[in-house]
């Protein structure tokens, strides 16, 4: 059965189309399509997250992602931050006028 395979890399995102056996485990297709992962990588079928030994269905489209640098919420309070900070140097004062 043909599956779809999407890794992305640091250099960007690289598709694939394989041929697998019916039957065959997301860690199968990965050993075929020469992907190695760890467990920081996150995978997933069709954006919904699965483990390695889901097995797959005719059509399936695996996606690697890479792992995380760093955390969601705190890459949201260092924008936040960042934005406050542009906001008060562009204010203009009441004693300005």
């Amino acid at each position: 059965m043909k599956v779809s395979l999407a890794v992305q890399t640091k250099q960007g995102l690289k598709k694939s189309e394989l041929e697998v056996p019916a039957g065959a485990s997301v860690s199968q297709a990965l050993a075929l399509g020469n992907v190695q992962i760890s467990d920081e990588n996150g995978l997933s079928i069709f954006g919904l997250r699965c483990k390695a030994d889901t097995l797959l269905s005719e059509g399936d489209r695996i996606e690697v992602a890479l792992a995380l640098i760093i955390d969601p919420k705190e890459a949201r309070r260092l924008r936040a931050e960042q934005k406050s900070a542009s906001i008060q140097r562009g204010r203009k004062h009441a004693s300005d006028k």
